[in-house]
Formats: structure tokens, C-alpha cells, sequence
């Protein structure tokens, strides 16, 4: 390593550097006062505890299905849906409407008390 060094030119700073090693920071690093680190320990709130998120509750009596509807009705859904919304009536969602829609055909064919 010696032969390497003494076929470059280095800068005196450079030297200084590999002569002395790691050098010292200009600045010293800030000592807390005990009294300080207990100011700040109480000026910090406690941490909360992590709690589980509950899922969000489903309305009573409602379960998933899925089913193809033919396809001249899907714009209409989403025209009654769009309407019923803007003036503000229920059922306004697709899905009110076709709970409703398919509640009464059950009532009216004895399938539904």
C-alpha cells in the first residue's frame, strides 16, 4: 500500500487523512440534560394501543348473490337508479331496486308470505 501512495500526488489534506484515520467531527455531539430528556419524555403523549378494526356491519337479512340479468334491463336499472336518486326516493341503488322488484314476483307467486 506504501509503494501505491507514493506513486500518486496527493494533497496535504489527503494525507493528513491517511496518517491520522477517521477524523474528529469539528462539532461535538449535544449532551441532554437529564432534566431536559424528562421534560421530554413528558411532554410526549403515550402511544395508544393498536385495536382491531371491526368490520363494517352488513344490514340485517341481506347475503350476497349473483346472477346475469338479460341485457335490455341494464339500462334501465341504472336509468330508475340514477332517477330515484336525484329525487331522492327509495330504493334508489340497483340493488334496493332489485330486492324490491324480485320480493315482489316471490309475494306474487306464493313463494314469499
Amino acid at each position: 500500500m506504501s509503494a501505491a501512495l507514493q506513486t500518486v500526488e496527493l494533497s496535504p489534506e489527503a494525507m493528513a487523512l491517511i496518517k491520522e484515520g477517521t477524523p474528529k467531527p469539528q462539532v461535538e455531539r449535544p449532551v441532554l440534560v437529564p432534566d431536559r430528556v424528562a421534560t421530554i419524555l413528558e411532554e410526549t403523549p403515550p402511544r395508544q394501543k393498536a385495536t382491531r378494526q371491526k368490520p363494517v356491519p352488513q344490514p340485517p337479512g341481506w347475503a350476497y348473490a349473483s346472477f346475469r340479468l338479460p341485457v335490455d334491463l341494464i339500462p334501465a336499472l341504472m336509468r330508475a337508479s340514477l332517477d330515484r336518486k336525484i329525487q331522492r326516493m327509495e330504493p334508489w341503488t340497483q340493488q334496493g331496486i332489485a330486492a324490491e322488484a324480485i320480493g315482489h314476483w316471490l309475494k306474487k307467486n306464493g313463494y314469499l308470505d
